[in-house]
């Protein structure tokens, strides 16, 4: 069949427009040929991918996991709220909060052998909304010292902050969630006051998100608008590990990687032309390209 240089565009073209509805369509650490050794990321994990080698390092031992239900409301009126799975990791001085596909995904790579593992990686990322699945929030627990990492596009991106001490209050009232005694508490947090319920006996400080500082773990938390919840459905003894993804992050503060993210769902054609210098793709723009959907901030106030 003759196509000609006129259909061989077009179908660049269709090609590149399809990749837009993908979060993971330009993801350069899934193409490549990959080496890994031990399970369950083992003490050290290498990913050659393409030029590029990667590495997971090794930051705790995992003595508990918790798995959240997490909702989080749309901007838009009368939209359904994202759901999505989140895994709680808690060692001894750290802890890891990120999504389930994600935890899959790097499961895959580590247990998987070589290409064959590539497609339901990238099916699993498809099916996943493309807001905040490769975020991770690993917290120090002896500080309020917090380090996230996340991607827009095909670049990688990491910041630190030390966050606010959150004053709890504790409240009257007992409750279980997943076989443990709770107790219950509330504080504000960046815009939002929270109403929460810890148990001690897991005692660790961690929660989800970025939320934590109390005598126990938190299972349940949900802001006062009800616009945000992170319900603990499973709790699991920890016989992991907990690693850090060793990507060539770009170093960046919070509020530039927000204002970087509020830019990509209001335009991400035109975002993604300018943040694709590892993979050398030019994304056309099309003419009725719509906003992705907003979901509201989580961190209303920025101090």
């Amino acid at each position: 069949m003759k196509t000609g240089f006129k259909g061989f565009t077009t179908i660049i073209r269709v090609l590149v427009i399809l990749s837009l509805l993908s979060p993971l369509a330009d993801n350069v650490h899934a193409q490549g040929t990959m080496m890994m050794s031990n399970e369950d990321f083992g003490v050290k994990m290498t990913i050659f991918a393409d030029n590029y080698a990667y590495e997971y390092s090794f930051l705790d031992d995992e003595r508990m996991r918790i798995l959240y239900d997490c909702t989080l409301s749309f901007k838009e009126k009368g939209k359904d709220p994202l759901k999505a799975e989140y895994i709680l990791q808690i060692g001894k001085a750290t802890s890891k909060f990120y999504s389930h596909i994600q935890h899959q995904c790097d499961s895959m790579l580590v247990n998987g052998n070589g290409k064959e593992y590539l497609t339901p990686r990238y099916r699993l990322y498809q099916e996943a909304n493309f807001l905040f699945v490769q975020d991770c929030f690993y917290k120090d627990l002896r500080s309020n010292d917090l380090t996230f990492t996340g991607r827009l596009v095909a670049e990688d991106y990491e910041y630190t902050e030390t966050l606010p001490a959150i004053t709890w209050k504790m409240l009257e009232g007992s409750k279980t969630i997943c076989g443990y005694t709770c107790h219950k508490a509330e504080g504000y947090f960046r815009g939002r006051t929270y109403e929460v319920w810890f148990t001690e006996e897991i005692p660790s400080s961690a929660g989800p998100w970025k939320l934590s500082g109390l005598p126990g773990a938190i299972l349940s938390a949900s802001d006062f608008s009800g616009e945000c919840s992170f319900i603990a459905e499973k709790v699991l003894q920890g016989n992991g590990k907990i690693f850090k993804a060793q990507y060539p992050y770009i170093k960046i503060a919070r509020k530039q990687y927000t204002k970087m993210q509020q830019q990509y769902l209001e335009l991400r054609a035109a975002f993604s032309s300018q943040h694709t210098s590892r993979t050398g793709i030019r994304i056309i723009q099309t003419e009725k390209q719509k906003p992705l959907p907003a979901v509201i901030e989580l961190e209303k106030d920025p101090s």
